[in-house]
């Protein structure tokens, strides 16, 4: 093309054929030479997001963020780790990577303007005001603890529950916002303390969420300021923890060792498998993560359900919604007797605090088994004994969850090196004692209740270290222009998702296209073509791209 419209074309008589073969190829390479500078001259690609609510996938989030936002010179990476019942961040100089700074987990709590509906305390300090708030200051406030739950789709379901705990019971609220407030809140807290605006931040997220949850979290982090961020699994925080936690023997990091990682949390227990691909410490999810609702919050939840059949739900509703400050103490009561419980025979009594009535009672556990629960002083006289057989029911179903995965590795030939434990509910000696006595080469990681964010922190500093992801869904782009219409898939359900699937997309440009427009879908079919299934496909967004 450039020989055609730029180059006067000369003509020559056949006695001087050998000038005209020589001034063609100078010509050819000057012309090459040309092209590829010009070439390397083109504006780099812009995509214009026309709708608000289209969704990142894991694999294209940064790339997605690249784009839209600036790459800044960060100086310092914070982790994040938002729990179901307390949440908490760690940071370190990017230069000084040895020293990483762990922040004490507190409750994820937050207090509402009922007003304007801006946050105005949140974790800790929250929890404080409302235990000694006088009734006229309640009535200007909202208060939600362990909105994580929120995310659920029990909660879609069952809105009347004690695992989120809302005040005024059932107020009309707004996830989006009330996770937006919170991190505002958080993101101004970490600035305070640090001083310094040059971050990268990294937002662990469960892998087991859909990805319009994991939009609304991702669009509340980065609405809060917190403009240079990556997300990544939980599980991805949790296995770089265990790689650099200096109390495991280097023997359990050898290459091609399999781990599987017990995150034994609040709300959930995730199980995931990785394996070590290189000396390097490279790691790979080999075995997309289980998640079993059977954590501290699973158990509390059952232990005021005994509390409402002994007293009534009536008197527990009129507590938890004319004290809320009373209520927020019997379950911190609840949750610290379910950590400290250690075995299902003992005598031992746990004080829970609420004014539900003075009256005393048995109740009737399986097997014909009585206990006996009594009120003093304001106070449940709660037994140690029952909340055992509680979590040991729950235990005992972790147990057999894990040992169905162990199977199916057997039968894919994949040998299980270690078990990795970690979160607040694996501190329980109940859990452990059962754990290490049923299964082989079981390491505790240290400092259970930093490990996601201490992780996070490795992540951004380490960002190679974890290779890939599989994919839980088929995620492809059907693309239109003036001719046809056409389909890619970027990855299909239970295939590695890779960071440059995104590139997929962006080599439709090298047609020489003017105007393109791009319908982002999503399938939990495993699908060949979209096209065999349009009625099980949800399209999650939409872009177009107008110059090259």
């Amino acid at each position: 093309e450039y020989i055609n419209n730029n180059v006067e074309k000369r003509t020559y008589e056949e006695n001087n054929k050998s000038y005209f073969i020589f001034f063609a190829f100078i010509i050819v390479i000057i012309s090459v030479i040309l092209y590829f500078y010009l070439f390397s001259m083109r504006k780099p690609i812009k995509l214009n997001i026309i709708e608000q609510n289209y969704y990142y996938t894991d694999a294209n989030a940064s790339l997605i963020n690249a784009i839209r936002n600036p790459k800044t010179n960060e100086e310092y990476i914070i982790g994040i780790d938002f729990g179901a019942i307390n949440s908490g961040y760690s940071y370190a100089l990017k230069k000084d990577i040895s020293d990483i700074i762990s922040k004490k987990k507190s409750p994820t709590d937050i207090e509402l303007s009922r007003e304007s509906q801006k946050g105005s305390k949140f974790s800790f300090v929250s929890s404080v005001s409302l235990m000694n708030y006088r009734s006229e200051e309640l009535d200007k406030i909202n208060f939600i603890r362990g909105f994580k739950y929120l995310f659920e789709p029990q909660y879609i379901k069952n809105k009347d529950n004690n695992l989120c705990f809302m005040y005024p019971h059932n107020f009309n609220n707004d996830k989006t916002n009330i996770i937006h407030q919170y991190f505002l809140m958080l993101k101004n807290n970490i600035n305070e303390e640090i001083k310094n605006n040059k971050i990268k931040w990294i937002m662990p997220i469960p892998s087991t969420w859909n990805q319009f949850d994991k939009q609304i979290i991702k669009n509340a982090t980065i609405e809060s300021g917190m403009y240079n961020i990556e997300y990544i699994h939980e599980s991805d925080a949790v296995a770089l923890s265990f790689y650099f936690d200096k109390y495991i023997q280097d023997d359990y990091k050898k290459k091609n060792n399999v781990f599987m990682i017990v995150d034994a949390g609040g709300y959930s227990i995730d199980i995931s498998i990785y394996q070590i691909i290189d000396k390097d410490g490279t790691m790979k999810k080999i075995i997309n993560t289980e998640s079993y609702k059977l954590g501290t919050l699973d158990i509390a939840d059952k232990i005021i359900k005994i509390i409402e059949n002994i007293f009534g739900k009536t008197k527990i509703d009129n507590v938890r919604n004319k004290d809320p400050g009373e209520w927020v103490k019997a379950l911190n009561d609840i949750n610290n007797a379910i950590e400290n419980s250690n075995n299902i025979d003992g005598m031992e009594v746990f004080e829970i605090a609420g004014r539900f009535g003075n009256k005393n009672n048995y109740y009737d556990y399986e097997n014909n088994q009585k206990f006996r629960i009594t009120y003093d002083k304001f106070n449940i006289n709660f037994p140690g004994a029952l909340i055992g057989k509680l979590i040991f029911e729950n235990v005992n179903i972790i147990k057999a969850k894990m040992e169905e995965i162990i199977q199916k590795m057997k039968l894919k030939k994949i040998k299980l090196n270690s078990i990795i434990i970690t979160g607040g509910f694996s501190q329980n000696k109940i859990f452990q004692n059962e754990i290490e006595t049923n299964f082989k080469n079981i390491k505790f990681l240290s400092n259970h209740d930093r490990v996601i964010s201490r992780g996070a922190v490795l992540y951004g500093i380490h960002p190679n270290m974890i290779k890939s992801r599989i994919s839980p869904v088929t995620i492809g782009v059907g693309y239109s222009n003036n001719e046809k219409n056409e389909t890619i898939l970027l990855v299909r359900r239970g295939e590695e998702m890779k960071k440059h699937s995104l590139f997929k997309i962006i080599k439709l440009y090298e047609k020489g296209l003017d105007y393109i427009s791009i319908n982002i879908f999503i399938s939990n079919e495993f699908l060949k073509n979209f096209e065999e299934l349009e009625k099980n496909i949800k399209e999650i967004g939409r872009a177009s791209c107008r110059e090259r």
